[in-house]
């Protein structure tokens, strides 16, 4: 089966599911978010967004999932249990043209009583830097309705640190690509901690990704960084775990 039929299948199934890793606040050694991750269930086969992410962009199916992963994931971020942590959804372009986000998330948040400071909506760099006029304004709206905004892979792009500020950002997510070997890396480290202390003199956390060693997170704890998510701390899971 190519990704495309298995991409149709999986929504049609019902089979297009939330995963959720967790992130560490570096202050307090304690997972206190999480961000939700698209996965396909094949049988017993968990599929990763590599595989279907871009068949779902060229066939404009991306605004399907996200409508799927941001239902699936308030249902079960109202239960009980995981009512004290916020959790991020990643918003594409796409998500934005078709200009449906605020209505769809304040349906899904009156129904499953999510109260919008909870959920952070993660953009891609590219967008904050050079995003259309109404994706801006529709960001701005959004977050006066109280969601949060965070951008990610921050650092491997256009690094547009002004409109950041214009869009009062309320997390930095520094790209995997200078974490993973920043203990090793001279240009890696050099970069993140451009980007860290840019991010203090702004008041914007920050969070390193791809942190899965503890030499790495030494490293990201002497930068002062806030918070770190990757496999040394939490692996995606159906369920919120905040124990590893």
């Amino acid at each position: 089966m190519n990704n495309n039929n298995l991409l149709h299948k999986a929504l049609d199934q019902g089979r297009i599911v939330p995963f959720f890793q967790g992130i560490r606040n570096n202050k307090t050694g304690l997972i206190t978010k999480f961000e939700v991750l698209a996965r396909i269930i094949d049988n017993d086969t968990i599929i990763s967004p590599h595989h279907f992410l871009e068949p779902a962009r060229l066939s404009g199916m991306l605004p399907e999932i996200t409508k799927v992963i941001i239902d699936k994931s308030f249902n079960i971020m109202s239960k009980e249990e995981n009512r004290n942590y916020s959790f991020s959804l990643n918003i594409t372009e796409d998500d934005l043209a078709r200009n449906y986000l605020l209505d769809y998330l304040d349906e899904k948040a009156s129904f499953y009583k999510i109260e919008p400071s909870r959920v952070i909506l993660e953009i891609l760099e590219g967008v904050s830097a050079t995003g259309k006029k109404n994706h801006i304004r529709q960001l701005n709206t959004l977050k006066r309705e109280g969601y949060s905004l965070a951008i990610d892979d921050f650092g491997v792009e256009y690094s547009n640190f002004e409109r950041i500020l214009d869009l009062d950002i309320d997390l930095l997510k520094i790209d995997a690509k200078y974490i993973k070997d920043i203990n090793e890396n001279p240009k890696s480290y050099e970069i993140t901690k451009a980007i860290s202390y840019f991010a203090k003199n702004a008041n914007v956390p920050c969070v390193a990704e791809f942190v899965h060693s503890k030499s790495v997170q030494k490293v990201v704890e002497e930068l002062g960084i806030h918070f770190s998510q990757g496999y040394l701390f939490s692996e995606p899971e159906a369920q919120p775990n905040r124990q590893k």
